[in-house]
């Protein structure tokens, strides 16, 4: 499972259920909603496929991580220009960049968090991600923050923006976090799309944590 069953034993006391996790699926945005979860505030996750090869694993892995938990999952399907930008070819090292990616599925999330009187929509960046992804920055965010804010009356946080993937792997082990079911691939290959291509950054770096936490 992806999300780490609640004990009543850590478990908080109860919250009114006041936030939204953008799940993908991946590590990150687990240990977020996982964080969510034990806090009592987890009111739901919401996972958006725009048509890049990997959100067919990407969506798998979240399926199951919600189910496990009854945790209640939203899909929504998004048209995104340019996703073939995305693609490098499968073996090729480095980032797969969509620009402006982050900024339309945060305004979804906060769209959906807004018609529900929800405070906050979550979203997994991590220190490390900033380095290829300039949406995943604290600058990006915290000015995704401000209009969210002044124009829905809902924040956006990201928990995990202060720790490096290293520490972001430790924290999945102490919340008792299943890694292995989480995905974290950019571009499987068209004949494997369930089987990750283990040289994109994403991979290069979840390989690099794992070693190290």
């Amino acid at each position: 499972c992806s999300m780490v069953r609640v004990a009543s034993s850590v478990r908080k006391e109860a919250l009114m259920p006041d936030v939204v996790v953008l799940f993908s699926g991946g590590l990150d945005s687990t240990v977020a909603a996982t964080k969510a979860l034990l806090e009592g505030r987890l009111h739901s996750v919401l996972s958006i496929r725009y048509g890049a090869a990997h959100t067919v694993a990407e969506s798998l892995a979240a399926a199951r991580g919600a189910t496990k938990h009854e945790v209640p999952r939203v899909v929504l399907d998004v048209y995104l220009d340019g996703v073939s930008a995305m693609i490098t070819g499968s073996g090729v090292a480095g980032p797969r960049i969509l620009p402006g990616r982050n900024l339309i599925l945060i305004a979804h999330a906060v769209s959906y968090a807004a018609q529900r009187d929800l405070k906050e929509v979550w979203i997994g960046c991590n220190r490390d991600d900033a380095d290829a992804y300039p949406d995943c920055s604290r600058l990006f965010l915290d000015g995704a923050d401000s209009a969210a804010w002044w124009g829905a009356r809902v924040n956006v946080r990201a928990p995990l923006i202060g720790s490096n993937k290293v520490e972001v792997v430790r924290a999945a082990r102490r919340l008792g976090v299943d890694v292995d079911a989480t995905w974290s691939c950019y571009e499987p290959t068209k004949e494997h799309p369930l089987d990750p291509c283990g040289t994109c950054n994403a991979c290069a770096l979840r390989t690099y944590a794992l070693k190290l936490a």
